[in-house]
């Protein structure tokens, strides 16, 4: 009977500890942690969060932002992000995934837009896969709404 606990327990073990679960925290404070020199574009996409029930995209196809204010308010607002539990925005208003685009790679992750909170949801694969943690950054939504009408009134669609 014992063993039948400590299996599963090992592999949990090894999951946070050797496993892609070990990179959570790392995962965590690479967004945190971004500064708006090290980003060359910000891309929003429609979210691959589609589960049973389909929530509304922030966009309907591929936005870039290339705009060097709008990527350091953004950046700068990412900083002030704190970890929080996940489930902090049940019912969304919008998702979407977000990718900043570095030199040498993407930091992608999911943003769930609530009518009281905003949820950033890092996972390993940008919105799925192994969910690395949770952060509350509640001006990040209203900072991509307000930079994409920006770029829609310049170039007349979204």
């Amino acid at each position: 009977m014992g063993v039948a606990f400590m299996v599963p327990g090992l592999f949990l073990m090894y999951l946070e500890t050797f496993g892609p679960l070990s990179e959570s925290k790392n995962k965590l404070e690479q967004v945190i942690k971004i500064s708006a020199q090290q980003v060359k574009a910000i891309r929003i996409l429609p979210s691959q969060d589609t589960g049973k029930r389909r929530k509304p995209s922030l966009v309907k196809e591929l936005q870039t932002i290339q705009d060097p204010t709008a990527i350091a308010k953004i950046c700068a607002s990412l900083q002030t992000s704190t970890k929080v539990n996940d489930g902090l925005v049940k019912l969304p208003q919008w998702v979407c995934r977000v990718e900043l685009v570095l030199p040498d790679r993407i930091l992608a992750f999911g943003i769930r837009k609530g009518e009281e909170a905003t949820a950033i949801v890092v996972f390993s694969d940008g919105e799925l896969g192994w969910n690395y943690g949770t952060l509350q950054n509640d001006e990040i939504g209203n900072l991509l709404e307000a930079s994409l009408e920006k770029q829609k009134a310049d170039a007349g669609k979204y």
